[in-house]
């Protein structure tokens, strides 16, 4: 897991872009057979020549993902997207190898001091240290996206499910006794979970009586969906230990990217080669809002090979920082946001975007908010996202202004308790403008309008899934 941040991966990307593109090409018949990849090396002399290549869309791999494969090569491990949207879950197909390279990459950063260990945000977990005493990292694996992938030899990371009563017993049992090797008890330094396995499990210890910060955890990462503010102050109190939220997608190999100390923006840490480009006309973007779009690099990815991947994630670009070229913070799926200002002219902000994960951060703070329950966990409380719901719309007066509407159900029914309610949706609707700056923008130049309403529990036929 990432203890600090640190960036593994220091080459130029322009040679691994040409040799990427030239196996791609070569081996695998989706970049084959289409004309548009076979660039000469004249063609692509810097890595902005990149935006020569076409955009893949995700329904342009689900469609034919055996057609992105090297023919002839069985995958060792098939994961799956953990389906944030909440739809089926896109496969993919991996080699043992590619996860051994990564972690000799690793290693090799760690040699050069760059890093102690790291993690992914698809649970590839790989400690590089060589040591026998080195740290140890127990990685509670999303049980919706097969089996973990990890390094052929990996002696200081430890995998566990966590769906059914035994997984959490084993997970205290490696809590409390430490990891057993022939060299002796190993204790867990690091914990690298999904976001909802940390909160419920410290939920599960809490509703035992056991006090894990008594299992001197040094440090946890939470990935793949909302890690709520409150939960995020609980899980450090509560195991003494520090958390870092990662961004990634499970179906991007080396996808992970880590908060920055210096300006708190992600930046990519592994071997990825990252664009954001405007949601409309694809063009690349220096300032404002974009579209995620990211490459594989081979022999990283070898099996498959995604080049320029539209993700789909609205991120806001951060400043320039002086540990890495690019700086985002994400905002949520293009799908779930809401795009203002879309058409109102030239310039590169001049649409801006409101995303789920955003108002989501904002409204879970609220102790009036309801929340998300889990089924599969029915024994844990206050441990869902906000429930709440985005709808835009122009105005009612007919002066073209947009209005932002925030549906959210509370806790309680707003017709028993209407004055709190009321007060909380002021509170929310202050709350949002504080956090939401390019929105407050907005509506102080009387743009846009936006009212938070509040509904009853379990009302939402939809809501932002985050």
């Amino acid at each position: 897991m990432i203890q600090s941040f640190q960036i593994m991966w220091l080459d130029d990307p322009l040679p691994h872009l040409r040799a990427t593109l030239e196996y791609a090409t070569a081996k695998i018949p989706y970049y084959r057979d289409n004309p548009a990849y076979h660039l000469s090396p004249a063609e692509l002399e810097r890595i902005a020549d990149l935006q020569r290549l076409p955009i893949l869309t995700p329904a342009d791999y689900a469609a034919a993902p055996e057609r992105l494969a090297v023919p002839g090569l069985w995958p060792d491990r098939i994961s799956f997207s953990s389906t944030t949207t909440g739809s089926l879950g896109r496969p993919r197909w991996h080699l043992q190898r590619e996860q051994d390279r990564y972690a000799a990459l690793l290693r090799a950063s760690t040699s050069k001091g760059t890093s102690k260990s790291t993690s992914t945000s698809t649970s590839t977990s790989t400690s590089t240290s060589t040591a026998e005493d080195g740290p140890v990292t127990l990685v509670i694996h999303p049980y919706d996206q097969g089996g973990a992938q990890r390094p052929t030899s990996d002696p200081h990371t430890i995998y566990s499910p966590f769906l059914v009563p035994w997984h959490y017993e084993y997970i205290l049992q490696l809590l409390q006794e430490g990891w057993r090797t022939p060299a002796g008890r190993r204790p867990i330094d690091h914990i690298d979970g999904f976001s909802p396995a940390l909160r419920i499990y410290s939920t599960w210890l809490a509703q035992r009586g056991v006090d894990p910060g008594r299992f001197g955890v040094q440090g946890l990462i939470g990935y793949g969906s909302i890690q709520p503010a409150p939960w995020r102050d609980r899980l450090r109190r509560s195991w003494g230990a520090t958390y870092e939220d990662l961004y990634g997608l499970s179906e991007v190999k080396h996808s992970a990217a880590a908060s920055c100390p210096v300006c708190g923006a992600y930046h990519f840490t592994g071997p990825i080669i990252a664009e954001v480009l405007d949601p409309e006309t694809r063009a690349p973007k220096q300032r404002g809002f974009g579209v995620l779009v990211l490459t594989e690099v081979y022999p990283y990815a070898e099996l498959q090979v995604l080049l320029r991947y539209w993700t789909d994630d609205i991120v806001e670009l951060a400043a320039p920082c002086m540990l890495a070229d690019l700086g985002f913070r994400f905002r949520g799926r293009r799908s779930a946001s809401l795009a203002l200002g879309a058409g109102a002219g030239a310039g590169e902000e001049a649409t801006i975007y409101v995303g789920p994960l955003q108002v989501g951060e904002v409204l879970a703070r609220s102790a009036d908010v309801a929340l998300h329950t889990y089924p599969w966990a029915a024994f844990a409380h206050d441990v869902g996202a906000p429930r709440f719901a985005l709808k835009l719309d122009k105005s009612e007066r007919g002066d073209g202004r947009e209005h932002v509407r925030v549906n959210v159900e509370l806790r309680y029914s707003p017709a028993l308790f209407p004055r709190r309610a009321a007060a909380v949706c002021t509170e929310l609707r202050d709350a949002l403008l504080d956090e939401l700056t390019p929105l407050a923008e907005r509506v102080d130049a009387h743009a846009t309008t936006l009212e938070v309403v509040a509904a009853e529990p379990s009302s939402l036929q939809e809501w932002a899934k985050i």
